[in-house]
């Protein structure tokens, strides 16, 4: 069977990016002719049509879209065996690129990207701060080598590798100065007028707690801020008296500190697992090897 060579594919997924043969020509650098030519040949062996040819330019066919997946992928591990290869022959230090959620982003990844610098000081690390709905596709293309996410929130998928690392716990939390910090037992009928600062509608720490809320027969409580950044919500907690839903261990200085105080220590927690999120098709690089094997170890020391 033959199969595209890796020349069509790109200038196939060009023309899919600039959305019409001239400017696609253009950013390659060839003729329009030649171009299309190129186009002709691959719907040819193919043997079906990849575009639509309309007035206002060119649209995917459903063949063309289902193509384009899968070539951006081809393209990442392509890139990928490239890479590999020059590290493995000592001409790169190596890169990695790792996608995390917003706590993780803060609170676990830093600390494992310092200690593999400290050992490998000219790998370089690229982290992508996003949820769910961003990381896992990224991952699925081939964008990032994983990510590190909740993954018993994570959607199944027969592509996807989950790993699991440790438990973490989620809990309310307030400054230590807040009304009901000292105003003693606190249910959540006490939580739903307050001023919470919250992750947006898509991260699981949200729909989690609206779960909590749903299950004690309330609505969902009034968030005065979306954020994508958990250490911004770690500040604004400190300035001034909103609640917010934070992992435990991301907070653990702050609460030892009594800085920060628990509402609801045992009912307001959730336990959710920490873990890798990888394609199954793919080996990790060398340098991902390293960040992988730095992650488990820390987690080791997590607790499980």
């Amino acid at each position: 069977m033959l199969v595209p060579g890796s020349r069509q594919l790109s200038h196939f997924l060009a023309v899919v990016e600039h959305g019409s043969i001239g400017r696609a020509a253009k950013a390659l650098n060839i003729s329009e002719p030649a171009l299309s030519k190129t186009i002709r040949g691959l719907e040819d062996l193919l043997q079906v049509p990849l575009f639509d040819r309309l007035p206002r330019g060119l649209e995917l066919t459903m063949f063309g879209k289902s193509l384009a997946s899968h070539a951006r992928v081809v393209g990442a591990e392509l890139r990928r065996a490239v890479i590999d290869l020059r590290e493995l022959r000592g001409a790169e230090a190596g890169q990695v690129h790792v996608g995390a959620g917003p706590s993780f982003a803060v609170g676990l990844l830093p600390r494992v990207v310092a200690a593999l610098l400290e050992t490998r000081p000219h790998i370089r690390v690229s982290v992508i701060e996003g949820y769910a709905d961003t990381l896992v596709p990224m991952v699925l293309h081939g964008e990032i080598d994983f990510a590190l996410v909740t993954i018993d929130a994570t959607p199944s998928d027969a592509e996807l590798r989950q790993e699991r690392l440790a438990t973490d716990e989620v809990v309310i939390v307030a400054r230590a100065t807040h009304p009901l910090a000292s105003s003693g037992a606190v249910d959540f009928a006490d939580l739903i007028d307050q001023r919470w600062i919250l992750p947006r509608r898509s991260d699981m720490l949200r729909i989690r707690l609206e779960v909590m809320f749903g299950e004690a027969a309330l609505p969902p409580p009034l968030t005065v801020v979306d954020y994508a950044s958990a250490g911004f919500a770690c500040r604004m907690l400190l300035e001034t008296d909103v609640v917010s839903f934070l992992p435990r261990r991301l907070l653990r200085e702050e609460l030892d500190r009594g800085s920060l105080v628990e509402l609801m220590p045992e009912r307001g927690c959730w336990t959710r697992e920490i873990g890798i999120l990888s394609r199954r098709r793919t080996q990790p690089s060398p340098a991902a090897r390293l960040l992988l094997d730095g992650l488990r170890a820390d987690a080791g020391g997590m607790g499980q």
